[in-house]
């Protein structure tokens, strides 16, 4: 099981290589901000949480491998613009997240997958585990007096 990777580095919004810059100018307004978000690609992990159970996608360049309750699946991804088609192999024919399409959305935070068999899902870099609360009854104990 794949449980770490590289980061897609930082972005210092305009800073010239070696250097940084302090000019306001130098900063890429809004729109261009935008389009360089629509053109990239997923990469990283990403995790969606249904209940108790926990999904994840991975891109690492051309190599995509998804991870669910079903099993692990992997296989070469096509990136074209902020969309990635693929097609992976699963140890199970009935792994219904095999082969979708992954689109970066809300300026590279999300990632909403439209797996083929009619499941669409949204992911986030961050995983919060949110565990069932459990109720656990009061027990009453009672201790002979020392003495």
């Amino acid at each position: 099981m794949l449980t770490a990777g590289c980061t897609s580095g930082s972005h210092d919004g305009g800073a010239k290589a070696g250097g940084t810059s302090t000019d306001a100018s130098a900063k890429p307004s809004a729109s261009s901000t935008s389009a360089s978000s629509a053109s990239r690609a997923p990469y990283g992990m990403w995790y969606h949480q249904e209940g108790s159970e926990i999904f994840r996608v991975s891109f690492f360049y051309d190599h995509v491998i998804a991870d669910s309750p079903k099993g692990v699946c992997s296989g070469q991804g096509k990136a074209s613009g902020p969309t990635t088609t693929f097609a992976l192999k699963c140890p199970t024919s009935d792994n219904p997240r095999a082969k979708g399409a992954a689109t970066l959305e809300d300026d590279g935070k999300t990632l909403t997958v439209r797996w083929d068999g009619g499941i669409t899902e949204t992911y986030g870099k961050n995983l919060k585990v949110e565990t069932p609360k459990i109720d656990i009854p009061e027990i009453k104990v009672s201790l002979p007096p020392t003495g």
